[in-house]
């Protein structure tokens, strides 16, 4: 599934998070799309150099939790649902 479906769709969400962010040299920009599509809460632990952060994703399927993590300068480390 990786090497399928979840890298190849993470690669321009890459490009446009180092283009917004100067290639991870400025924060990038809060960005949230509207949908009609069934949500659900993902509660999740992002990891820092120097902390972890707990966040809550609204997931669905055209803005899963890899594409927002990817957004946010993070990778998953699980193509559907993220838990670590």
């Amino acid at each position: 599934r990786w090497s399928e479906s979840v890298i190849p769709a993470l690669m321009e969400p890459f490009m446009e998070y180092q283009r917004l962010t100067k290639s991870g040299r400025v924060a990038p920009p809060t960005i949230n799309k509207a949908c009609l599509c069934n949500k659900q809460h993902l509660r999740l632990t992002l990891a820092r150099w120097n902390e972890l952060e707990n966040i809550t994703l609204l997931v669905c399927e055209c803005q899963p939790a890899s594409l927002q993590l990817m957004s946010r300068g993070y990778f998953p480390c699980a193509p559907v649902r993220p838990s670590m």
